[in-house]
């Protein structure tokens, strides 16, 4: 009759054993997405810095007739380069002309690239 009374008041090694493997592996993958998501942060903060530049250098042309300095650029953005191209606008783009400014940079060892492009009047669109 004592074996029928007898409750067991506590977890066994193997309950106790499988609890801490499965908060194991939970914390784990809490980990893992945690530096996954640090790692995309980083990659959109320097996409949002190559728009930022890029667009700036575009605004500049539009606005003055001529690009941002290097200093002030690589002040306001360091470490994000802008290459500005031009081309004659064709069709009906005629007499205009196409600027397209693309800001490059590295997030996380992945390389990161904007290209942003506007047509500007002919008489404002002078590097």
């Amino acid at each position: 009759m004592d074996r029928t009374r007898r409750q067991s008041g506590g977890w066994t090694a193997i309950e106790a054993l499988a609890t801490i493997m499965i908060l194991g592996m939970l914390l784990g993958g809490l980990g893992i997405a945690q530096w996954r998501m640090g790692e995309f942060n980083a990659v959109q903060h320097a996409r949002r810095q190559c728009v930022a530049a890029a667009q700036a250098q575009i605004e500049s042309l539009a606005a003055r007739g001529k690009g941002m300095d290097g200093s002030d650029a690589r002040r306001l953005w360091p470490g994000v380069s802008v290459a500005v191209e031009q081309s004659p606008g064709g069709g009906q783009w005629q007499g205009l002309t196409l600027v397209r400014a693309t800001g490059s940079t590295e997030a996380k060892g992945r390389p990161v690239r904007v290209s942003l492009a506007r047509y500007l009047p002919a008489e404002r669109a002078q590097p």
